[in-house]
């Protein structure tokens, strides 16, 4: 068989369904008339939890051996869908569309202490504003700590850890996508505000300006690019650990990005609508975040 013809996918048509050929990097079309979205009305948030999408550390425990209760191909660096276990190459990476962002501080119980997730705050609650008052506004904030052991460990309370949150579509080889959270927390939030103020930057002259009337740039959509996201091995005074990397996914021959415009998704595509209804059912609260399969605020972080 010819390159050529393993690049596509040939298909045939069952009485009412009608499939196109297509590449395997694109969905492919099938009609299924009236039957299409059969079962799937009024699903609700309680049904539609997003899950995180982690870095494994060296001290996840599902990079311990397999017979200890590891998870198998899991090692440091590689990205895990916290609902599924499914296992992604940080080095490698993947296509990633962003659609929605969020901001807020999420308490854990410390693994140490039992681990588990307790309640997310906003940014203006008014325990955030004491405890940052008390701690400062950066590094973990301790909270109903009593007692601490005599390396200054706390043996109760609870942790409560600053978050910036990237909703987004992770696209395979094949086309295929999975709704997926990004946080950025300690040393990576200063990459999710780096990539924002890379969005901002990002500006196409305004189709209905003319000489006559002059109009200023148009700021595209959260969803209109293609990026690349993977992990980096990095390193502080406090530790090593691996990072996230966000660029944008066309790349040159020698690994540069190539502009915006040729990483831009046509609003005709299928990719497009759907991650503006990803967006749409974000902002109606139609779905939300499963923070049950994110990590404690000990496991999956990187060093302040």
């Amino acid at each position: 068989m010819s390159s050529k013809a393993q690049s596509k996918t040939t298909t045939v048509d069952e009485e009412s369904r009608d499939v196109t050929v297509r590449p395997l990097n694109a969905l492919t079309s099938v009609d299924f008339g009236d039957d299409a979205g059969g079962g799937m009305e009024n699903i609700d948030s309680s049904e539609l939890k997003i899950p995180f999408l982690n870095i494994l550390q060296s001290n996840s425990p599902q990079c311990k051996p397999v017979d200890a209760g590891g998870l198998p191909g899991a090692q440091m660096g590689k990205m895990l869908n916290g609902a599924t276990g499914e296992l992604f190459d940080g080095k490698k990476g993947a296509t990633f569309i962003p659609v929605y962002r969020d901001h807020n501080f999420v308490e854990f119980t410390p693994r140490a202490l039992g681990g588990g997730f307790v309640a997310i705050h906003q940014p203006n609650d008014d325990l955030i504003i004491r405890l940052q008052a008390e701690h400062g506004k950066f590094g973990r904030l301790p909270n109903n700590v009593t007692k601490r052991d005599k390396d200054g460990q706390a043996l109760d309370g609870t942790e409560i850890t600053e978050t910036f949150y990237l909703y987004g579509l992770l696209v395979d080889a094949n086309g295929m996508s999975q709704r997926v959270i990004v946080p950025f927390k300690s040393t990576q939030i200063k990459k999710y505000q780096a990539f924002m103020q890379r969005q901002m930057n990002i500006k196409y002259a305004n189709p209905k300006s003319t000489t006559e009337n002059p109009l200023p740039p148009v700021q595209p959509p959260l969803w209109a690019h293609r990026w690349h996201l993977g992990t980096v091995f990095e390193k502080n005074k406090a530790g090593e650990f691996y990072g996230w990397t966000l660029s944008l996914a066309a790349k040159n021959e020698d690994g540069t990005e190539k502009p915006p415009i040729e990483n831009l998704i046509p609003m005709s595509a299928p990719l497009y609508a759907e991650a503006k209804a990803f967006n749409q059912m974000l902002k109606s609260g139609a779905a939300r975040a499963d923070y049950k399969t994110t990590a404690p605020a000990d496991d999956n972080e990187v060093p302040f």
